[in-house]
């Protein structure tokens, strides 16, 4: 797991947590940590750009029902192309650090343009991934 850095994407020495992610979309979560940051609420990503490989571990696992949190199928994951991201509250981790935290998230994510996971019919309150109206070529 990264902390997100303090300067924005693009960290020094070693795999940055936005590596292979889209620009906007790590700018994007960016900003998001430094609004919860304000308030004392920062965040982490637990997880961003995946292989196929990684995907297919994290499905198995969550089909077996070794993991609380869903994940898609190898091939059809915003993970794999660098379109979605995990994260979670450095100090709580999946925890919520107050009540209704993943609720006032994933609100401000949807304000910053972001589809967040904790609407989808399995939810994962998670996920931010970007829309397919923001991807740029």
């Amino acid at each position: 797991m990264a902390q997100v850095e303090r300067n924005g994407p693009g960290g020094t020495g070693g795999m940055s947590w936005d590596e292979g992610l889209a620009p906007e979309l790590a700018w994007t979560i960016w900003w998001m940590d430094r609004v919860t940051s304000s308030v004392g609420y920062p965040l982490r990503v637990s997880s961003g750009f995946r292989s196929r490989e990684k995907q297919a571990e994290l499905y198995e696992r969550w089909k077996a029902g070794l993991s609380g949190l869903p994940a898609a199928p190898p091939g059809t994951s915003k993970h794999e192309i660098g379109l979605a991201v995990d994260v979670v509250w450095q100090k709580t981790g999946l925890r919520e650090p107050f009540d209704g935290g993943w609720q006032a998230l994933g609100r401000l994510g949807e304000r910053l343009g972001l589809v967040w996971g904790g609407r989808f019919s399995t939810p994962d309150p998670v996920h931010f991934e970007l829309p397919a109206e923001r991807i740029t070529p």
